[in-house]
């Protein structure tokens, strides 16, 4: 899980490489295995983890849920971004 602002300034400033990298067409994948389709399937892992949250009855479940939908929700947003750029 990540932790302060650091975490977050690291997450964004990986996101801006992969865009730019995918942008200049230099990122390898197999065929159907796009970044975007990638990044969709990652959010949709992240579902079990996410609702386990809701039933565990530690003070930090929900800090964590909502950790991981954050997350979900900046893979969302690098998805588009991705398959904006790159025509997919």
């Amino acid at each position: 899980m990540m932790k302060g602002k650091g975490a977050a300034t690291r997450f964004l400033a990986d996101s801006r490489i992969l865009l730019k990298a995918s942008r200049a067409g230099k990122l390898p994948t197999k065929s159907g295995d796009s970044l975007a389709n990638i990044l969709t399937l990652s959010r949709i892992v992240l579902i079990v983890p996410f609702a386990a949250m809701f039933f565990i009855s530690a003070p930090w479940a929900l800090t964590a849920a909502l950790g991981l939908f954050a997350l979900a929700a900046a893979t969302d947003l690098l998805d588009g971004q991705v398959a904006r750029a790159r025509g997919e």
